[in-house]
């Protein structure tokens, strides 16, 4: 899942099953903050814009998938549902969210094992924006982000046609057909049957970080674009229209 395309929220969502436990902040960001050296340290260097080195997130070589899976399983022993949930020989969902993961799904998918997927779309324009607001002391450039997003969209697609386990939405469903994504989202993994889609989530969008109800920020985001912005991203996004329409968007004039 790319940044700011609703992962956050999907997450939050997730978590409110009593089925799931989860680490306390995103998988790679833990192994960065404690020091690890269980993923390549270039990751560290490509904030947001991971893409730009998908080679280094897809080799096998970058990880230390051992180290990995002790570390994580030990945050994930923290989380105060998990001794319940082992006494009571209940299922267990472990829920990691990081959004290389766009790049690693099919080495996660092989490292462990009955792995489940769900891929969330957005519209690119939402999520340029988004991007270029919470980076803005990076100065990436409009032309910059909005190449990630591409790239980063024709992963997810591939994500999507090759993970053996593997379902997508997009993040306007997830906000304006709630009811129906929870049904999917329970059909692909039942143990989820209890997600609590009134439940309020603080999140990060133009409010600040405030505990809101499930709500979609769009069109709210996609204004902040200037026209002079617009013309470079529909440059880029251009080049994949068909990419965009096989999502269910399409070029903004």
């Amino acid at each position: 899942m790319l940044h700011n395309s609703g992962s956050t929220l999907l997450h939050n969502l997730i978590k409110t099953s009593k089925s799931v436990v989860t680490l306390p902040i995103e998988g790679d960001m833990l192994i960065r903050k404690e020091a690890k050296p269980f993923m390549n340290p270039i990751f560290w260097q490509y904030p947001r814009i991971f893409s730009e080195i998908a080679d280094k997130f897809e080799d096998p070589e970058s990880y230390n998938w051992k180290g990995i899976k002790q570390f994580w399983k030990s945050y994930w022993k923290k989380d105060p549902r998990y001794q319940n949930l082992v006494k009571r020989k209940l299922p267990i969902v472990f829920l990691e969210k990081s959004s290389p993961n766009i790049y690693r799904a099919e080495l996660l998918e092989k490292e462990f094992e009955n792995s489940h997927f769900l891929v969330v779309t957005r519209n690119p324009y939402a999520i340029i924006e988004g991007t270029r607001r919470r980076m803005a002391k990076k100065n990436y450039g409009i032309e910059r982000i909005t190449e990630h997003c591409l790239k980063a969209m024709e992963k997810q697609a591939q994500d999507i046609a090759e993970l053996k386990q593997v379902i997508w939405f997009s993040y306007e469903d997830l906000c304006d057909k709630t009811k129906e994504v929870k049904e999917k989202i329970k059909s692909f993994i039942p143990t989820l049957s209890d997600i609590n889609i009134a439940a309020s989530f603080k999140i990060h969008s133009l409010e600040g970080r405030k505990s809101k109800p499930i709500a979609n920020f769009n069109v709210k985001q996609i204004a902040k674009l200037s026209k002079g912005e617009l013309i470079k991203i529909n440059k880029i996004l251009g080049k994949k229209e068909s990419l965009l329409n096989s999502f269910g968007y399409a070029i903004i004039e």
